[in-house]
């Protein structure tokens, strides 16, 4: 693991106006993009609509950043323990089935996480019996749909 820190720099974002933090071997670039801009950027946002954009998304781009984040903190934290554990019981099984039981591994954790901010145990009954209900409905509108 690298330990050394990287010098950081302050730059005018071409695209919003704004001012950013980069990397200071950024400098020496011609154009200054902010993370935002590049997320609009490679959703084919134009340059010139960049700073009109930013303001209308800057909200929706930081949720699903965030939401990345965890996603990718909570994989480092959990997976190892859930590997030991499962490694030889997932060898046999085909690749849907494997698949179908990762997903089920990130709903369990999903369902860890909102059951531990609930106040009370009831709390928690109330909220899973709720999300029960409105997923065995969706599922049986599926079901309607491909009859």
């Amino acid at each position: 693991m690298n330990d050394t820190k990287t010098a950081m720099a302050k730059a005018v974002c071409n695209g919003c106006k704004q001012e950013f933090e980069c990397p200071e071997s950024m400098l020496k670039t011609q154009e200054h993009y902010c993370w935002v801009c590049c997320e609009l950027m490679a959703q084919g946002v134009e340059e010139k609509d960049l700073e009109g954009q930013r303001k209308l998304r800057e909200n929706e781009i930081q949720v699903d950043m965030l939401r990345q984040r965890v996603a990718d903190a909570y994989t480092e934290f959990a997976f190892p323990k859930w590997w030991a554990d499962e490694k030889t019981s997932l060898k046999t099984l085909s690749k849907r089935e494997l698949a179908e039981e990762c997903f089920n591994a990130g709903t369990d954790a999903f369902l860890d996480y909102i059951i531990a901010n609930q106040k009370d145990g009831k709390e928690q009954i109330r909220t899973l019996k709720k999300m029960a209900e409105i997923f065995e409905q969706k599922a049986q509108e599926k079901e309607i749909d491909e009859l």
